[in-house]
């Protein structure tokens, strides 16, 4: 790197001109600014590289970055954490793709039984049970946390709006 410090001869002083940090200079090739009273003078591919090194050094090293999620964790979030509309949007999405949304439903059990929409929470239960295995997670614990989950959203009763009837025997 081609750096030398100094006063040349050439440049003028900051009181002959009116606005004291306007002076430059071009010798040649090279350019030079005035910075603390002195002349620095390097070539331009000089100055980009180390510009370039100075960059890492200021980077956000306090500004936290955003961690990447993990599969377990967002299957976790998706299947205990998140209210049934926004888990079946998320499914509608098939976002991540990178796991299984794959269903049969409620499998041998009806799917509305007396007007109870159970397809949604028997799809979150497909989903845990098919991502816990390809995680390897698939454990008796996980398992009855699985399931009641999937019991506690049949015995959670759905959301009606002002034109639905629910007909209880």
């Amino acid at each position: 790197m081609d750096i030398s410090i100094g006063r040349p001869k050439s440049v003028r002083r900051s009181s002959d001109s009116y606005y004291p940090y306007t002076d430059r200079v071009t010798l040649g090739h090279r350019r030079s600014s005035r910075c603390a009273g002195h002349i620095i003078m390097m070539k331009p591919g000089a100055f980009l590289l180390l510009l370039a090194a100075a960059v890492p050094a200021f980077s956000t090293e306090n500004t936290p970055t955003p961690k990447r999620q993990s599969l377990e964790t967002i299957t976790d979030m998706y299947l205990f954490s998140l209210p049934l509309p926004q888990f079946t949007a998320k499914r509608d999405a098939r976002d991540p793709a990178a796991l299984d949304w794959t269903s049969d439903n409620c499998t041998l059990s009806p799917d509305n039984p007396l007007g109870f929409p159970f397809v949604p929470a028997c799809r979150r239960h497909d989903f845990g049970y098919r991502n816990y295995r390809r995680q390897n997670r698939f454990t008796v614990a996980a398992k009855r946390r699985i399931d009641d989950k999937l019991l506690a959203e049949f015995c959670t009763p759905p959301p009606l709006d002002a034109t639905q009837t629910l007909i209880l025997p």
